[in-house]
């Protein structure tokens, strides 16, 4: 870390306090020698995770529409191109994450199934280039929402590694539906359910909610 000089001219160096960081003056006979091999022995951050295992998480934070309920990172989709962000990420990923390796990965969002099957085909095959995570990763979950899960889509995760899939559904009762505003119908959820089947999708989650206000318990 680089660390702001003092008043005399010398850097500092942190040191840990009860409250934080404190800085102290560096020892006068430190060496740029003596830091430069500190900083070849420090493995990288990337490294230093994939010796113990690590679970990689991918954020997608559009959606068709912000449910009421809903707390997490997401934006509503107003007609922006996806790729842009997509090739942010990935430049974060080869800085970040390169030869990662990580044992499971997943796909989180918002809606990632709304990025289209070409969009995810182009990521995932970037994101393998930098991770290999096909190579060591027992799991690769993607989540979804029924409207925008297509059968395109479905093939292409299939095809891109995913093998597991947490399908948005949140309730089959319409009015629950459309109360909170959920943008499919229970036929819509039910589809998308055997499309994941037909691609190949062996495990497939599906989210309920229960106890919505006005909710028959039924």
């Amino acid at each position: 870390m680089e660390t702001p000089p003092n008043r005399s001219g010398q850097k500092a160096k942190a040191t840990e306090s009860p409250r934080g960081q404190s800085f102290q003056s560096a020892p006068s006979n430190s060496s740029a020698q003596t830091a430069a091999a500190q900083s070849k022995a420090t493995p990288t951050p990337s490294s230093a995770l994939a010796e113990d295992g690590v679970s990689l998480f991918v954020h997608f934070p559009y959606c068709a529409s912000k449910c009421k309920y809903c707390d997490f990172n997401s934006w509503a989709h107003q007609g922006e191109d996806f790729r842009p962000y997509l090739e942010t990420v990935l430049l974060e990923a080869a800085k970040r994450a390169d030869n990662l390796r990580p044992q499971t990965v997943f796909i989180g969002g918002g809606t990632p199934s709304l990025m289209g099957d070409d969009n995810l085909r182009f990521f995932l095959d970037s994101l393998n280039e930098i991770t290999h995570f096909r190579n060591s990763a027992a799991e690769v979950s993607i989540e979804a929402n029924p409207e925008s899960f297509t059968d395109a889509f479905a093939t292409a995760a299939i095809e891109s590694g995913c093998n597991r899939l947490s399908l948005g559904v949140q309730s089959f009762q319409p009015n629950i539906l459309q109360a909170y505003d959920r943008v499919h119908s229970a036929d819509e959820a039910k589809r998308a359910f055997y499309s994941a089947r037909k691609a190949g999708f062996s495990r497939i989650n599906l989210d309920f909610i229960y106890a919505f206000p006005g909710q028959d318990p039924k």
